[in-house]
């Protein structure tokens, strides 16, 4: 087999528009992202399937800002732009906060039509995200709480990690996608203040590029959030709880929608507590997130794109998350190639959420997962490298595609 080692400047005559940033050319031609080479990932394209979602998520992000007409894209400019317009937007917002909040969470009922009575959201724009947990920055190794019982084990639970992990990438993306989907809220905050949803586009543009060009060191000691939630499953009786907090309204959005889609995708947790905790570990941290947000925009869209009433969501979502890791991997494999059985199990998913026996079946599922835990999130605030993932070759050809002639 003949490898043919190429870099993307070579790949600019096939590969449409503007190259990808260096940095993150080097990291994803090796898989070295949140995702690694998931076994999620279909196979046989002509480029590898997480290079080509990255390259159109990029290319989208970049026609996006180069609408805005900005006089530089310089990184220093940007950052200093970026900084006025929040700065503004916190002005205008701090007299309304109640009414954003309200606002806010009115569009998630609205999204997914959940009962009222039966999740308790609490949702704060606040001057300074307060931590009420630890931030888990990096996986954390070690597995307390839990002893493998075979080697078995340890294979089976590697591979409920990956599939988690592929988890918070697909809930990094939906959350971003409905949360700027202004219909939601368009009206109402067009009549609080008609200058908000202005400053909310182009915070949101100029944020978007940065994540893809701004190189940053993620650290315990700055986390580098600007919105923080914790999604607290019930207990003895007590209700389900979401409780999230935002700098300014569109992360706060942003926030609570990811706050129900953890609650979502608690179902495909293992019913050992121990278990669960471990998963959740090695999976969830903040170091991972500026690679699942890049990702996860694409791979929403490819999976679950098609659905147009949102009311469907949390129940198309938590029947694909509950499968097994090997049955999770190959759906969700067959779904992303746009094969035919990948368009017979979407279907069957929608058929079956659509022919759901209404609210007391969802509610059933979520009242099956009161148990004693809390799946604690936190959201990065514009972009950064993600130095630990980091796999460099001391060659400086990149490899993108092998030749078998």
């Amino acid at each position: 087999m003949k490898k043919v080692y190429i870099n993307e400047n070579h790949l600019s005559s096939v590969v449409k528009d503007e190259l990808l940033p260096q940095f993150l050319f080097k990291l994803v031609k090796t898989h070295s992202t949140s995702l690694g080479d998931s076994e999620a990932f279909p196979s046989g394209g002509k480029y590898p399937f997480d290079y080509t979602v990255l390259k159109e998520r990029y290319l989208e992000v970049l026609k996006k800002i180069k609408a805005l007409g900005l006089e530089s894209l310089d990184e220093d400019y940007l950052m200093s732009e970026l900084s006025s317009l929040i700065t503004r937007c916190r002005e205008l917002e701090r007299p309304v906060r109640d009414s954003l909040e309200k606002i806010c969470e009115n569009a998630v009922n609205r999204l997914f039509a959940i009962p009222e009575e039966m999740i308790i959201m609490k949702l704060s724009l606040v001057d300074k995200i307060e931590y009420k947990n630890y931030v888990r920055v990096n996986p954390e190794y070690e597995t307390v709480g839990y002893t493998f019982k075979d080697v078995a084990d340890i294979d089976h639970s590697n591979k409920a990690v990956d599939k988690r992990r592929f988890i918070d990438s697909l809930i990094q993306g939906a959350s971003y996608l409905y949360a700027n989907d202004i219909g939601l809220y368009v009206n109402e905050i067009d009549t609080i203040n008609g200058e908000l949803l202005r400053l909310y586009r182009k915070i949101r543009i100029i944020n978007d590029y940065l994540l893809f060009t701004k190189k940053e060191k993620i650290t315990d000691d700055n986390p580098m959030q600007g919105s923080y939630v914790e999604t607290h499953l019930g207990v003895n009786g007590k209700k389900t709880k979401i409780k999230a907090q935002g700098l300014i309204f569109p992360l706060l959005l942003q926030e609570t929608i990811r706050g129900m889609f953890e609650l979502f995708s608690s179902h495909g947790l293992p019913d050992d507590i121990s278990k669960a905790s471990y998963i959740i570990k090695m999976a969830d941290f903040v170091l991972a997130e500026p690679w699942d947000m890049r990702l996860g925009v694409g791979l929403w869209k490819r999976l679950f794109g098609s659905i147009e009433d949102t009311n469907l969501i949390p129940y198309v979502f938590t029947s694909l998350v509950k499968l097994p890791a090997d049955k999770f991997n190959s759906c969700v494999k067959e779904i992303l190639s746009k094969t035919e059985k990948g368009s017979r199990i979407m279907q069957q998913l929608v058929t079956a959420a659509e022919y759901d026996n209404g609210y007391q079946q969802f509610t059933n599922r979520i009242n099956a997962r009161n148990i004693n835990k809390s799946v604690i999130n936190d959201s990065y605030f514009t972009g950064a490298e993600n130095g630990d993932f980091t796999l460099d070759s001391d060659d400086d050809n990149n490899v993108i595609e092998e030749d078998d002639n």
